[in-house]
């Protein structure tokens, strides 16, 4: 049985211009800096660039720009469709990450500082429009955002390197006694 209370289906993007974008907001400007940091990060690791910038047009849209390597800002329309379905999803994630940056020891306080609602993610189809290797990558962006941050996903997928990536995970990680097997984050149904 699924508590829909405890589930966020990754759908809405409008708390996009509170949490990430570069102006005032109810958000400390140390969450948008750490969300910032995890996009940036997992830019540089699916390869889209090293940086981006949001820009609002009317207070309606947004236009995002990927900065590349040679520091030359690209519409993220005319990068292909999966950067443009990764970015959509780092975004998503971004804003569901704590307000501040959970340190090793704060696992105990994890209950305290993010809400149970926002801890199980529903993501379909997440490798669409992406080659095989990035496909596996999404396995680690998953295991890591687990791992840090206790969230659960479920998520719908028929690519075989997603699968794959999460046995390799499984078998690094959870092989002796300090992580027991049964710990594994990952089934497949």
């Amino acid at each position: 049985t699924i508590n829909a209370k405890n589930i966020t289906i990754l759908n809405n993007i409008d708390a996009l211009k509170y949490s990430l974008m570069d102006h005032p907001s109810t958000y400390s400007a140390c969450g948008k800096l750490y969300r910032r940091e995890f996009i940036k990060h997992w830019m540089k690791e699916f390869n889209i660039g090293k940086d981006y910038v949001i820009t609002s047009v009317g207070g309606e849209a947004h236009i995002v720009q990927i900065i590349n390597d040679d520091d030359e800002p690209v519409n993220l329309a005319d990068k292909g469709m999966g950067s443009i379905q990764l970015m959509v999803l780092l975004f998503r994630l971004a804003i569901r990450l704590p307000r501040r940056q959970l340190s090793k020891h704060d696992a105990k306080k994890r209950e305290f500082l993010m809400p149970r609602m926002f801890r199980t993610i529903i993501i379909e189809e997440p490798e669409q429009n992406l080659h095989p290797m990035l496909q596996s990558k999404l396995a680690d962006l998953f295991y890591k955002l687990n791992k840090d941050y206790g969230y659960r996903f479920i998520i719908e997928t028929h690519s075989e390197y997603l699968i794959r990536k999460t046995q390799v995970i499984v078998k690094n990680n959870f092989n002796d006694i300090v992580r027991p097997l049964k710990e594994n984050p990952f089934k497949v149904y």
